[in-house]
């Protein structure tokens, strides 16, 4: 452990450590079919760790689609648009540190949220929030935690079971101590524990939302907070999945993308911005709430999606790929995915801050 965290503060935090696992909280999902042991180190040797170590560094990632466009693609593309990407892709903007008092909140602001964080590193249940009345007397315990934790581990299985089913290169698998083929598995055992689990902990789920609506004198505030919550993570279930892993298949083409004279791969690259462009259009900006979204929204990301609803249907028209219509979709999928995130973020805050009672009536736009 001390070599972990001597290693951990001589390099920084890297920018995919995360410090909000709950790391005092083990499940135990009964499908296993691998191995897999890791270590962390305890809350506050994180902190002490970030406070010792370097400050985390962000990074401004405008524009980084221009590098993923290989240079046959930029040869068919027109000097005005390559003019009009310049302008707006600094890819050598500075990397901006984290001062002394921004880091102090952060460390705060995480702090609180990893006292939730059991209950809130989830998609939550989904429940009538409109039926809810306050109520004082949630708390967390050992109870609570087990009823999560006994979610999680079904759901878990559940989710492994069915990717089992389709993989053909796991034969075998346990559940609940017996040994199964894995194109054997008792789905409809697997299944009904999942949906057993989901009954109880969707009580803690809204348990937690009548208690933060006690700690508010305006219930409607912790109602519009759940509105939020889950617009957004309806709206990344199907964005994720299916957009995201588009672009991302469309990054990997462009990124192995050398040749200034294969046809073949040209017509690679067209057919994937196609089928991401329509995907974005479909899973993306057709369910967008449009209130919430600019409610929400920098103004960047508001005129990023307004030019892309411009172009959305005629960018990959014509026989050559303009450089500016990569662009644009790149960073619409960028802004809405990022609004999105930051939105179901903001509202969970808001609930686990009316929690602990670190929160006054204010309007949540």
């Amino acid at each position: 452990m001390d070599k972990y965290l001597e290693k951990l503060t001589k390099s920084g935090i890297c920018s995919h450590t995360s410090l909000l696992e709950p790391l005092d909280y083990v499940e135990d999902p009964k499908l296993v079919y691998e191995a897999v042991y890791s270590s962390h180190p305890d809350w506050n040797s994180r902190i002490n760790a970030i406070k010792t170590a370097n400050y985390p560094k962000v990074v401004d990632f405008e524009g980084r689609a221009w590098d993923l466009i290989p240079q046959f693609v930029k040869d068919k593309v027109s000097k005005q648009a390559l003019e009009d990407i310049s302008e707006n892709c600094d890819t050598e903007k500075p990397v901006k540190t984290v001062s002394d008092e921004e880091l102090s909140e952060i460390i705060e602001h995480e702090n609180y949220w990893y006292q939730y964080a059991p209950y809130f590193q989830r998609d939550i249940l989904e429940f009538d929030y409109n039926e809810c009345i306050p109520n004082p007397t949630f708390e967390l315990s050992d109870k609570t935690r087990t009823i999560i934790n006994k979610f999680n581990s079904a759901k878990r299985d559940y989710d492994n079971a069915r990717a089992l089913r389709r993989n053909s290169d796991v034969k075998k698998a346990i559940y609940n101590g017996v040994v199964y083929k894995t194109s054997q598995l008792p789905m409809e055992i697997i299944k009904t524990e999942y949906e057993e689990q989901i009954k109880f902990a969707q009580i803690i789920d809204k348990s937690i939302c009548e208690y933060a609506m006690s700690n508010v004198t305006d219930i409607k505030f912790i109602k519009e907070a759940y509105r939020r919550l889950f617009y957004a993570q309806n709206f990344l279930s199907s964005f994720d999945s299916l957009v995201i892993e588009q672009q991302n298949a469309t990054i990997n083409i462009l990124n192995n993308s050398n040749s200034d004279t294969n046809i073949h791969q040209y017509a690679t690259i067209r057919n994937s911005l196609e089928k991401f462009n329509k995907l974005l259009l479909k899973y993306g900006i057709s369910n967008i709430d449009k209130e919430l979204f600019e409610l929400s929204a920098p103004e960047n990301a508001i005129n990023c999606v307004k030019e892309y609803n411009r172009y959305c249907h005629t960018m990959f028209d014509g026989d050559s790929i303009s450089g500016k219509a990569i662009n644009l979709v790149m960073n619409t999928c960028y802004w809405v995915r990022d609004v999105h995130v930051n939105m179901l973020s903001d509202a969970k805050m808001t609930v686990i801050d009316a929690c602990l009672g670190r929160i006054e009536n204010k309007s949540l736009s």
